[in-house]
């Protein structure tokens, strides 16, 4: 669906990134591979383009 015309795109807060986060974090340490893989796209980001996003 998209978004109505003339309206701005809404992002997360980063406060909501830190949760996010965490909750694939907590995924990935009980087994959810998808989870496991995209922390590791994250890794990979991060050391590429700087991002402080994880802790």
């Amino acid at each position: 669906m998209a978004r109505p015309k003339g309206s701005k795109q809404t992002r997360p807060t980063s406060k909501a990134i830190v949760g996010y986060y965490e909750l694939l974090k907590s995924a990935a340490d009980n087994g959810d591979t998808l989870a496991a893989a995209e922390l590791i796209k994250i890794n990979i980001m991060e050391k590429t383009r700087g991002a402080t996003h994880a802790k």
